[in-house]
């Protein structure tokens, strides 16, 4: 019984003394994920506000997509006059516009 006991103190002597490995800790690199959408500009964010705005005085807003670019050309000219916009207003909105169909 001497020989078991004297054993166990041995055998627990020589794993309490024995270094211990140290895993390294792994942090995770942060992962930056790109915007599905880019942010809007200054410009395109006015070009919304003045779409939502006053594109829906006398009707609905369109949805861009259900239109091309080109189809957008011919549709701004004639509603960016008849809702009075000014040059820099006109020039928001069709800004917004190819924002909304980059996206």
């Amino acid at each position: 019984m001497k020989k078991i006991l004297f054993a166990f103190v041995v055998i627990g002597s020589i794993v309490a003394c024995a270094p211990k490995l140290v895993t390294p800790e792994v942090t995770p690199e942060p992962v930056t994920e790109e915007p599905a959408v880019p942010a809007m500009s200054e410009m395109v964010s006015s070009g919304k506000m003045i779409f939502n705005k006053d594109c829906t005085k006398c009707h609905e807003a369109k949805v861009i997509d259900n239109f091309t670019t080109a189809q957008w050309g011919g549709i701004l000219t004639k509603m960016t006059k008849m809702a009075k916009l000014d040059e820099t207003q006109t020039n928001q909105v069709t800004q917004y516009v190819a924002w909304e169909l980059e996206n």
